[in-house]
């Protein structure tokens, strides 16, 4: 599935994915478990593997701006949930920082 998303926050992403319920709500600062960082890690390997089949496909991140650039970005619901929470779990943002996702095409 493509994702158009495009000026939204990581929050309303969120938000619609609890609507959809494919996203289950943690704790933010809980401590992950070693079965869950498995899973985790298990899927960021996926995904970093679909990533690089397609060429067109580029994501990088600027610290700068903290945002998040998407070039042609394919991901399952449970792929952004999954990214999403390795997100607030690494708190690349902090609770008041608002992160835009783009989707551009190339």
């Amino acid at each position: 599935m493509l994702f158009n998303i495009t000026q939204k926050s990581q929050y309303e992403v969120v938000k619609q994915l609890k609507k959809k319920q494919y996203l289950v709500p943690f704790q933010k600062h809980s401590p992950l478990k070693t079965s869950q960082l498995r899973q985790l890690n298990r899927h960021f390997q996926i995904l970093h593997q679909e990533l690089q089949k397609k060429n067109k496909i580029k994501f990088y991140i600027n610290n700068h701006l903290q945002t998040f650039q998407f070039l042609k970005l394919r991901m399952s619901y449970l792929q952004l949930s999954f990214f999403l929470f390795f997100l607030r779990k690494c708190q690349i943002s902090s609770t008041d920082t608002i992160i835009d996702m783009h989707v551009k095409s190339i």
